[in-house]
């Protein structure tokens, strides 16, 4: 081999160490799946971000590019340009699954208080004295704030359709936050909480009735604490996943083993592929040409030099590198994202299994199947006779008020009653999976729901009524939680019912996306340990959905 080959293949790697280490490090390319920061940030928005403003951390992870194929490497940060302020928007790893990015803006950082109240953000050092936040709950060019804007008088403005105010539930949100008093009544739901962001020093006593168990154990997992559980079986924990009840090959948690629980959320992890996914099978098929017709004349170019000159190593590796591109895109614009959605089930059970098989289990998995279970067995005496009675008496009045308001023509043989608690817990994204009479009644109340404030009212107090009772019931069967699980959860070796206040070690910071109503956020799941933050997004070069360029300055 001559001084030229090597001296090229040399320079290459050299180029490909230089592009990986900036791309790590210093900026790095975007392409946003999502409408969560929209407008201000649109889905399939081209973003350069700046990697080294909160302080440029080293590479902490290397392997095969778009794969899990790895390891982690040890890292270190310099010192930041700036520290994070409340209204940046930020770019961060997604603190379940750190091969995601996810950009939102900042709300709360480490120690403040933060209470949304109607939707509206405050904050300070203190709970008695927090300060209304305007830029934070209505960003310039968020679309939360033109939905105010072109909303009519409403205390729920921000509640723009059907389909958002239903999912506007309790159940959804990371237990960690608790209600607010509006007029003497207690609301919790995405636009209604209160909490202090964990901070470094931040001292928890997981034996404080206060303290929810789930969403604080989840914290000290991120914090870097060891949590296992140990003697203690379940037999059916893939059955969470289970939704159609369907049989399936669920595995067992054995009683004489020891389980290390992981953050990762395998739910979460499989959306977020099918999002991913979802977008470069999405990516307009003359985009793709335009691409493949520059790789054409890349190739023309090469074949040329190749003619005029002896064929080098240089040559092929060019050859190598653009045919691997070419297969990417052909690739992944195939994927069959119909077929992903319909092995979805099968897909996260099997996850939970191999999990299983290496002594593993997620501990959101866990928590999901365990409350599940003792929500069916844990009695709340008189709040559900109350609940009840209160349930009945809103479908009787909502059924009345809508044979009174729609023509019973159109609703043909189907009889016309409506249970709120039936719709309230509808998936509404799995329309397809609903039965006609389910699509039927979603269809009548949506269209009352956004026409008619009788209506909306009645639906609104019945959710609110509904998010306080979960609450509630949490309460009750995170006291049972920690009866029973004390002696079976160990922190760093060491049983909850022998030791239970720990200290954090990270900082944390509270993250929201500016399309409020449609946005996975801290609200869901969490906060952002201070170690996952990547840096800031710079400025917008072009829409890929819209194939138009841009140039939308952040910072």
């Amino acid at each position: 081999m001559d001084s030229k080959v090597l001296k090229s293949i040399r320079n290459f790697i050299l180029l490909i160490l230089i592009a990986w280490f900036v791309k790590t490090t210093i900026l790095e390319i975007y392409v946003v799946p999502t409408g969560s920061m929209f407008n201000t940030i649109e889905q399939n928005d081209l973003v350069v971000g700046n990697k080294f403003i909160y302080g440029m951390r080293t590479p902490n992870w290397i392997g095969v590019p778009f794969s899990r194929m790895g390891t982690y490497i040890p890292y270190f940060r310099l010192p930041e340009f700036k520290e994070v302020q409340n209204g940046d928007i930020t770019v961060f790893e997604f603190p379940y699954d750190d091969m995601h990015k996810y950009v939102k803006r900042t709300i709360g950082l480490p120690k403040q208080y933060v209470e949304i109240k109607d939707g509206k953000i405050s904050i300070g050092k203190e709970h008695g004295n927090l300060v209304y936040r305007p830029d934070l709950t209505f960003p310039e060019k968020s679309l939360i704030k033109k939905e105010i804007e072109t909303s009519s008088s409403n205390n729920r403005v921000t509640e723009k359709s059907f389909s958002s105010f239903q999912n506007n539930k309790y159940s959804e949100l990371f237990s960690y936050y608790k209600p607010v008093a509006i007029e003497g009544t207690d609301f919790i739901d995405r636009e209604n909480i209160k909490f202090q962001v964990p901070f470094k020093g931040m001292k928890i006593n997981l034996n404080d009735e206060s303290v929810d168990l789930y969403s604080t154990l989840m914290i000290l997992l991120q914090d870097g604490y060891e949590i296992s559980l140990k003697d203690y079986s379940v037999d059916d924990l893939g059955s969470i996943y289970n939704l159609n009840q369907s049989e399936a090959d669920y595995s067992a948690i054995l009683k004489d083993e020891t389980y290390v629980f992981h953050k990762s959320d395998n739910e979460q992890m499989f959306d977020t592929s099918m999002t991913i996914w979802g977008f470069v099978s999405g990516i307009p098929i003359i985009a793709i040409m335009l691409i493949l017709l520059f790789i054409g004349w890349k190739l023309y170019l090469l074949y040329k030099d190749v003619r005029e000159s002896k064929f080098s190593y240089t040559h092929a590796f060019q050859i190598t590198l653009y045919g691997i591109l070419i297969f990417f895109i052909l690739y992944l614009s195939n994927v069959d994202i119909a077929k992903m959605r319909s092995e979805r089930q099968q897909s996260l059970i099997s996850s939970i299994n191999n999990d299983l098989d290496n002594s593993q289990v997620s501990l959101k998995d866990f928590f999901q199947y365990t409350l599940s279970n003792y929500r069916a067995t844990i009695s709340n005496g008189k709040e559900q006779a109350d609940y009840d009675s209160y349930k009945a008496e809103i479908n009787e009045t909502l059924t009345n008020l809508i044979q009174n308001k729609i023509n019973l023509k159109n609703v043909g043989s189907w009889v016309l009653e409506f249970d709120c608690e039936a719709i309230h817990s509808l998936n509404l994204m799995n329309w397809d999976n609903l039965s006609e009479n389910e699509q039927k009644g979603v269809e009548i109340i949506a269209t009352l729901f956004n026409s008619d404030n009788d209506v909306a009212s009645l639906l609104m107090d019945y959710y609110n009524y509904k998010n306080i009772y979960d609450y509630n019931m949490n309460i009750k069967i995170n006291k049972k939680l920690k009866n029973d699980l004390f002696d079976n959860i160990l922190v760093d070796g060491i049983a909850l019912s022998d030791k239970s206040d720990y200290v954090l070690r990270h900082n944390y910071y509270f993250m929201v996306g500016d399309n409020r109503n449609n946005s996975s956020d801290s609200r869901y799941w969490g906060f952002v340990p201070d170690y996952h933050l990547l840096g800031q997004p710079v400025v917008t070069l072009a829409n890929f959905g819209k194939f138009q360029l841009k140039f939308d300055v952040h910072l």
